[in-house]
């Protein structure tokens, strides 16, 4: 689930001054465009949370999208739909049961911001 729906596991390292948090469905301003659970990668299954850090224009994952459908990951959004995303780089496929994984290649940033944006939206 996204970190960033609801409150609870100190799940906030970089502080919600950066972001929103949405405590419950009327916080959330454009419901289609924020989701509230994933596809994570099996690599980084380790509590109930997905984390994304908000205070970066760079990949930098804190948990790994899952990438079980061709290199794509599922989403639910708020307002109840679902997305497949196709991923424009290479995500990290093969499971080795280890964290150690950094983006790269063409297509990595706007990847990342995409779900970036999905995630939460700036303080206000």
């Amino acid at each position: 689930m996204n970190s960033n729906m609801g409150d609870g596991n100190g799940k906030l390292w970089y502080g919600p001054q950066y972001h929103q948090i949405y405590l419950k469905e009327g916080d959330i301003i454009d419901p289609s465009n924020k989701w509230v659970v994933v596809d994570e990668h099996p690599d980084s299954m380790n509590d109930g949370c997905f984390f994304t850090n908000m205070t970066t224009s760079s990949p930098s994952y804190v948990d790994l999208p899952g990438t079980m459908h061709n290199n794509a990951c599922g989403y639910g959004f708020a307002d109840g739909h679902s997305e497949i995303k196709k991923w424009n780089h290479e995500m990290k496929s093969n499971i080795t049961y280890s964290r150690s994984w950094a983006p790269k290649g063409k297509g990595a940033k706007a990847d990342w911001l995409w779900h970036q944006e999905r995630s939460s939206a700036p303080r206000k």
